[in-house]
């Protein structure tokens, strides 16, 4: 699993050690070595003020460290950069399952925002076959009626899933659908309505109307923005645009098989702080990881 970002991060954090593990731990020693990396880390595709941000730590945790001649230093350098790489990726939690569980006038819903292209309608659907294991009774809504294809690909993957989708024609006003959706899902004893829209820009203006006409109608009771890894650091501006007009709630990070770079994951934890619900692990329908910082770190730094 995420074999691209774990050999790419390994080698960094090997450069690291080494360097860091040579020097002693003063704070000018410390400086310089960690000066040395920049380039190593710039060139994973992370921003410089995410890269300021972890050298600072690092120098915080190890500035004046006194260490016996016996120690590995290699190994507190390493258990150093795991500490900082843990703080900084512990973000708010959501604990999904329980506000379900613990909705006071079911359904659940759950409003699926983002550029085109980032893998909206695959992982709403690979949501909907996690919450469907935990014994929830779970419905789609085909609420993107915007992109020419877009509701036969959420119907097709809703059949590979075995999720039942309210849909209707292209050009239908996709408030109503979602609507429709939710009243459905009340009628039939649902708990969960995931509802898919447009991808769209904060520039696509008549899309952003219709999204707060959306927000303002359907009162979900989670906004879920989802970004592209491929994307690096740009997903912090996604998350700022669709922050600004709409507020969004938690962020999934897709994609992550297809890159050499935290990038994304690291600018969402350390510019934006917003909770990360899921990682997409895949094109696969049970391809999405839940976002746990330590079970991450596990297997990229082992």
């Amino acid at each position: 699993m995420l074999e691209r970002l774990k050999a790419a991060l390994s080698r960094a954090v090997k450069e690291t050690v080494s360097r860091i593990s040579q020097v002693e731990l003063t704070e000018r020693n410390l400086t310089e070595a960690l000066e040395g990396l920049e380039m190593e880390y710039l060139s994973l595709g992370i921003p410089l003020s995410t890269i300021e941000a972890l050298k600072a730590s690092l120098l915080s945790k190890l500035s004046g460290r006194k260490v016996s001649r016996f120690t590995d230093l290699t190994q507190v350098v390493k258990s150093a950069l795991r500490e900082v790489l843990l703080d900084t990726l512990n973000l708010p939690r959501i604990d999904l399952l329980s506000m379900i569980r613990e909705a006071p006038s079911p359904p659940f819903v759950m409003l699926f925002l983002g550029y085109n292209g980032a893998g909206k309608s695959l992982t709403l659907c690979k949501v909907a076959v996690l919450l469907r294991s935990y014994g929830l009774r779970v419905l789609a809504a085909a609420g993107d009626t915007f992109r020419a294809g877009a509701i036969d690909q959420l119907v097709g993957y809703c059949k590979q899933a075995g999720i039942p989708c309210i849909e209707s024609e292209r050009g239908s006003d996709s408030c109503a659908v979602i609507f429709q959706a939710v009243k459905a899902a009340e009628k039939r004893k649902y708990d969960v309505v995931l509802a898919d829209t447009a991808g769209r820009t904060h520039a696509d203006v008549n899309l952003m109307d219709e999204l707060r006409k959306i927000v303002r109608v359907i009162e979900p009771d989670l906004k879920v923005l989802v970004v592209d890894a491929v994307l690096g650091e740009d997903v912090i501006n996604q998350c700022r645009e669709f922050d600004s007009k709409v507020g969004i709630d938690a962020v999934i990070v897709t994609k992550l098989d297809a890159v050499d770079t935290p990038a994304a994951v690291l600018s969402v934890a350390v510019s934006v702080r917003k909770p990360i619900l899921y990682l997409g692990t895949g094109q696969n329908i049970n391809d999405l990881m839940p976002y746990d910082p330590e079970k991450l770190l596990g297997i990229l730094i082992p």
